[in-house]
């Protein structure tokens, strides 16, 4: 069963908000939820890199000197 939320919006995103609702023809709970899914979605993913990236650090598992340089060069202003 959904759950009731209620949330307080300052005057310049509810009338962003508003304006992406008219542009999009959907309801606000319906923007509202897919922001809040977006967001949930993209988290989680962001957690587990994180995770994941603790759990290599653990073993030890970083790149060599010779990857970093690889990488700063492949990055550098040209």
């Amino acid at each position: 069963m959904p759950k009731a939320l209620t949330i307080r919006l300052d005057d310049e995103t509810a009338a962003a908000l508003d304006r992406l609702t008219d542009q999009t023809g959907r309801p606000r709970q319906w923007l509202v939820e897919q922001a809040i899914a977006d967001y949930l979605t993209v988290n989680a993913w962001q957690v587990e890199r994180i995770k994941d990236g603790l759990a290599a650090a653990r073993r030890g598992d970083f790149a060599s000197d010779e990857e970093m340089a690889a990488i700063a060069r492949r990055f550098a202003p040209r």
